[in-house]
Formats: C-alpha cells, sequence, structure tokens
C-alpha cells in the first residue's frame, strides 16, 4: 500500500468519523428541542399478508415493516384494504388501545414504548368479490362463523345467478338463483354428512355466460 492509499483510507475513516458525530448530535439536538425520548423500534404488520396496507404517519406500508422512530409523541395508522379485503380490527404488542378504536380504520394513540400494531383484513362476502368466479374446494358448517356457506367467488358483478349442489347419487341437495344465499350443508333441515358433493353453477357477468361444475367437501 502506497502513501497515497494511505493518506485516502485515513480520510476516508475521519469522515465517518464526523459523520457518526454529526449523526449523533442530530438526534441529540432534535431530542432536546422537541421534547422526544428514543429513537424506539416500532413496527407495523398486516394480517393476512397481501390483504391490505398500513399508512403509518403518512407513509404505505404494503408489508410487515420495522424502523426506529422517536418517542414520546402521536402516532396515527390508517388501515387500507385492497380490493377484495375489508378492515376487520387493530391487535396491540407490548401497549394497549382502548375498546373503542380497534376497530375504527384510523387511529391516533401515544407511542412511548417498543411495540407493534397489526392490521387484521378478513375477505369480503363471496357476492362482493370481483375476479374469475369459482368455488372453493371444501367448507366447514360447523357455526364458528369462518367457511360455513358454500357458496361462489367473484360474482359481485353478475347479473344472472345458479348454483346448485348434487350428492354421490346425483340428488340435488341445494339450489339458488340468489348470490347472496349459499348453501349451509343441510338437507331437508338436517345436517349432510360429512364427503364429497358435487356442484353446478352458471353465472352473467357483462353479457359472458360462465358455467363450471366440479366437487367439494363437506367437512364439520
Amino acid at each position: 500500500m502506497g502513501a497515497t492509499d494511505t493518506i485516502w483510507n485515513l480520510c476516508v475513516d475521519t469522515m465517518k468519523y464526523w459523520i457518526n458525530q454529526h449523526c449523533a448530535n442530530v438526534v441529540d439536538d432534535i431530542k432536546n428541542c422537541y421534547n422526544v425520548t428514543g429513537p424506539l423500534r416500532f413496527c407495523t404488520e398486516i394480517e393476512p399478508q397481501g390483504t391490505g396496507s398500513v399508512v403509518l404517519n403518512n407513509v404505505s406500508y404494503p408489508e410487515d415493516h420495522s424502523d426506529q422512530y422517536f418517542a414520546n409523541v402521536y402516532f396515527n395508522a390508517i388501515a387500507v384494504p385492497n380490493e377484495n379485503y375489508y378492515f376487520d380490527h387493530w391487535e396491540a404488542t407490548d401497549f394497549t388501545l382502548p375498546d373503542s378504536i380497534i376497530r375504527s380504520d384510523s387511529i391516533q394513540w401515544h407511542f412511548d414504548s417498543v411495540s407493534c400494531i397489526k392490521a387484521v383484513f378478513k375477505l369480503k362476502e363471496p357476492y362482493n368479490l370481483v375476479g374469475e368466479p369459482i368455488v372453493p374446494t371444501g367448507f366447514s358448517p360447523n357455526g364458528d362463523g369462518n367457511n360455513d356457506l358454500l357458496n361462489v367467488y367473484g360474482t359481485r358483478e353478475t347479473t344472472d345467478f345458479n348454483l346448485e349442489i348434487y350428492n354421490r347419487w346425483g340428488q340435488r341437495l341445494f339450489q339458488s338463483s340468489d348470490k347472496t344465499k349459499g348453501w349451509d350443508g343441510t338437507y331437508n333441515g338436517a345436517e349432510a354428512p360429512v364427503g364429497v358433493y358435487a356442484y353446478t353453477f352458471k353465472v352473467t357477468i357483462d353479457g359472458e355466460i360462465i358455467q363450471k361444475s366440479g366437487s367439494i367437501t363437506l367437512i364439520r
């Protein structure tokens, strides 16, 4: 290594030192001037992934995000769902949100500790979804409020609708011409047994007739 290289490296090291010192001074100056603390770690999370985004203090994060922020300030968060989803609630980690605001898509709170906030989104009803009309491979009509009805997804723009369900012997168990009415897994008032069933549906979207058939699995 020549003298020129030595001098160059010395200059670079000196520059790094003064930059680091300057950054530390900037942090201290901000804390003293604005009466803030930290910086402290804060993260935003989205559940399920790909269903929406969180706008934190006017910056949008479509994926899980973690960074350092000054504390002793107020934070603002807005939950923005993607097209086929809706915002359901917030979940806070290491701090508490009042029950009165956890279902509000726009909230404010005092940030003063290492913590996280999660926006939980849920899929809209099948008849409020856009996209290719499909039937899921199965459903579980057990009354838990999750996947209790079988219906055709992606029928928001349909003008004509028909869904039929058959058992393995070809007996029709269910028929609906109302896209908001799915099969609840019963026949003549009794629970249909666990097993595989056939479906067929025919819908009209923008003048195009779409007809499909297949099988679904009923589980409880």
